[in-house]
Order: C-alpha cells, then sequence, then structure tokens
C-alpha cells in the first residue's frame, strides 16, 4: 500500500497570534510517500529526500521518520514503514518546512492504517515529532498544515485547535538567508517569560481584532491587528537583514507586517495589485543591493493535508 501525502506551507505567529494563530497557503508544498506493509516488524526508514530544498533537510533527526517513530510506539503497530520525501517547502525560512513532514507522514498513517485518532491527538503527535527540528514541541504550524485555513490554538495541554474558513490573501516576502544553528529554538530562547500588563493587554486587543478581520476578510481590521507586534519587534533586533527590509518596507509607506513564523519571511496583508508591484519594486531593489535571493508571491489561504492511495 503507497499512500501520498501534499502537505502546503504554513505562516504562525501572526502578529500578535504568537503561537496560537497560523494559517496554511499555497506558496509551497512538500510531498510524502509513506509505503506500508501492515504484516511488517515494524522497520521504518526514510528511503530518499528529493526536490529542491532536499540538501537542507536532516535524514537522521527528520520530523517525518520520527513521526513514524511515534505513531507506531503510541499504537504499538508492527507495520514496516518507507517513507520518501520530495522537499518542496523551503528550510528554515519560516513556513513550517519540517512541521509539513511530521504532518505529512501522521497524517499519511492515520489513512493508510485506518487509524482512529481524534484530530487534536494527532496534531499532539506531529507536534513532538517536529520538536527534533525545532528543539521543543509546539503545535501551530502541524496544525495548519494538517486542518488547513486559519486554526487557533487555545490549549497546550491537552492540544485544542480549532479551524476556521478564512479568505485572507497576503503577499510573502521570503529571503533565502541562512541562519546558523537551531533558529526556531533561537529566537524562543530571546523572548521573556512574563512582559508588563499593558503590554499583554495592547496584545490581547490586537489578536482580537486581527481575528476578527480574518474572519471577515477586512483588509482594515487585519492591518491593525498586525502591526507593531511585541514579539516581532524584540525578534527583528537578532535578525539584520530582514530589520533593514522591514525598514525599507516602512520607508514605502507599508506598516502592517509580520514574520512568518520565527522568520525571516514576512507576511503582509493584500490590499491591491498595484501595492503589490510596489512592495515588490522596493524588496528587489533591497536585494540586489545586498545580493541576496528573495521571492515574492501572494499566497491564498489553502485546505490541509491532502491524502491519496497510488497505485503501480
Amino acid at each position: 500500500m503507497l499512500i501520498r501525502a501534499y502537505a502546503y506551507s504554513t505562516s504562525a505567529n501572526l502578529g500578535a497570534g504568537y503561537d496560537v494563530l497560523a494559517f496554511a497557503h499555497n506558496a509551497y508544498r512538500d510531498i510524502v510517500d509513506i509505503k506500508i506493509n501492515p504484516y511488517g516488524k515494524r522497520e521504518i526508514k526514510l528511503v530518499s529526500i528529493d526536490g529542491p530544498y532536499r540538501r537542507q533537510v536532516s535524514s537522521k533527526n527528520n520530523t517525518g521518520l520520527k513521526a513514524a517513530e511515534l505513531i507506531t510506539d503510541e499504537y504499538r503497530i508492527k507495520a514496516d514503514i518507507k517513507i520518501k520525501i520530495y522537499k518542496g517547502i523551503p528550510v528554515g525560512l519560516g513556513l513550517g518546512s519540517s512541521g509539513a513532514s511530521a504532518a505529512a507522514v501522521t497524517k499519511g498513517l492515520q489513512v493508510g492504517l485506518d487509524l482512529k485518532i481524534p484530530v487534536n491527538e494527532l496534531i499532539r503527535i506531529a507536534g513532538y515529532a517536529e520538536a527534533v527540528s525545532a528543539g521543543t514541541p509546539h503545535y501551530d504550524n502541524v496544525a495548519a498544515c494538517i486542518l488547513g485555513r486559519l486554526i487557533i490554538l487555545y490549549s497546550f495541554d491537552p492540544v485544542k485547535i480549532i479551524k476556521y474558513p478564512i479568505e485572507s490573501k497576503f503577499i510573502l516576502i521570503t529571503p533565502f538567508l541562512h541562519i546558523d544553528g537551531h533558529k526556531t529554538k533561537l529566537m524562543r530562547s530571546i523572548l521573556p517569560q512574563t512582559v508588563p500588563l499593558n503590554t499583554m493587554v495592547e496584545n490581547t486587543g490586537k489578536a482580537l481584532i486581527l481575528l476578527l478581520g480574518l474572519i471577515r476578510n477586512n483588509y482594515q481590521e487585519i492591518s491593525e491587528g498586525i502591526e507593531s507586534s511585541y514579539i516581532d519587534s524584540l525578534r527583528l533586533h537578532h535578525l539584520p537583514e530582514v530589520y533593514d527590509i522591514a525598514s525599507e518596507l516602512r520607508n514605502s509607506g507599508i506598516k502592517s507586517f509580520s514574520l512568518s513564523g520565527a522568520g525571516p519571511s514576512i507576511l503582509i496583508p493584500y490590499r491591491s495589485r498595484h501595492e503589490y508591484i510596489s512592495i515588490c519594486e522596493t524588496v528587489n531593489k533591497f536585494g540586489k543591493r545586498r545580493e541576496i535571493k528573495i521571492i515574492v508571491k501572494v499566497v491564498n489561504p489553502v485546505d490541509g493535508i491532502y491524502t491519496k492511495m497510488v497505485y503501480g
């Protein structure tokens, strides 16, 4: 039996929605093939990694491989499993690349083995699998990847998530920067464990207006909710090239944007093609000056992981 899973890129930490808001979009996708022999001896192998971003993916500490190990351990499954990953999501750029592999294998095995796993439990397993790359379990990217559209993570223990079918477009700016070490772990370590009460209150207000704007597909509300995130302001100082891109955007009149995940990718609410072209010009000029490859796309929310049986 061969199950093929299609997993899309995701953006988490939307503005004030740090660790609780994320959405899946059509910027990039992984394709994961999972060959299952249900009568095996629990031999789990990562057979190959292909695709344009394969060289940046570990075959040893691989989130897809870990997902297969976790799900077979927890449900006492003795199947032989062979995994092939086509890595079409750029790695280390804040687009949920490591989460996509974990989510694809978790969902693929649920379908292929006909496992009656509640969706929140499925997300918990995928989140733990992603920890081999991210350093600690977190669930926003894998949840958005599995469920699609917008997810709201409102409980961590136990994991509880709700999905909302948003339609809001964004402009995604992806600078192809190499950041040494475990970027996600680093970007989490610089954040304070406590914040002033007034900061928390302001952040809550912005998160609420952002969520309302996404539900109503209202550009003005999304822009107000995503502008000047407290978390982003701390992280940008540790991403100097991205800080400079942000400064260029502000100088060109773009005030509302957010890091995608832990960066360096940036999300801007989509208003018009005219503004999109202007942003492309600004960013492309910056990229040429600094000799940085930067890709700019308009992205749409998409549904979650799609699986199908492959024959032949």
